[in-house]
């Protein structure tokens, strides 16, 4: 039985090379399919953009405190320095900014435990509102000079007016390398 289907049409023939055999049905390039899906994903993003722009309650998505922006990096305070401000006898309150785990492990002696993903909860059991006012230096330390969590919290406190806030610079290990004293363990109901 002859099945239409599967009977090649002349022009099958003719691209085959007129061997009988039908020719391999030609379809758009890789290339194209790429393109196409690009811009798809273009058209698609740039209609999103600009029916945000349009709403009443737009994301601010290019704003530089927008949602997942990088904090601006906070002024940092090298080893050397911040001994020398050790011996000053300023009034200075070092807040320890990481987690519960690193801080249990170990910390800089005299500092408090404020970790930022519980700020709220520490800026009211520590009274930091008051120790902040006193202090006329705050240093910051997280686990690296690349900590967002310092970053942030520095940023929280400027904005809570207290402008003279910076970071450890190097982190953790800059300060263990420093040689500076340590504590072991807990945590802190100061």
């Amino acid at each position: 039985m002859n099945n239409p289907a599967s009977t090649p049409t002349p022009a099958a023939v003719v691209l085959a090379g007129g061997a009988g055999e039908p020719a391999a049905t030609a379809g758009p390039s890789w290339k194209t399919e790429c393109l196409r899906a690009a811009a798809v994903v273009l058209l698609s993003a740039g209609l999103a953009l600009a029916i945000n722009r349009l709403s009443s309650y737009p994301v601010p998505l290019l704003a530089a405190d927008g949602p997942g922006a990088l904090p601006e990096r906070a002024q940092r305070i090298g080893a050397e320095e911040f001994r020398k401000l050790l011996a000053s006898q300023k009034a200075v309150l070092l807040l320890d900014v990481r987690r519960d785990e690193a801080y249990s492990g170990g910390h800089a002696a005299g500092s408090l435990h404020a970790p930022f993903d519980d700020f709220a909860a520490s800026y009211e059991r520590l009274n930091l509102d008051a120790r902040l006012q006193e202090a006329e230096e705050v240093v910051l330390i997280c686990e690296s000079d690349d900590c967002l969590s310092a970053d942030r919290t520095a940023k929280l406190l400027k904005d809570l007016h207290y402008p003279n806030v910076r970071v450890f610079h190097g982190g953790w290990n800059a300060y263990l390398e420093a040689g500076f004293p340590l504590e072991a363990g807990g945590t802190n109901e100061k």
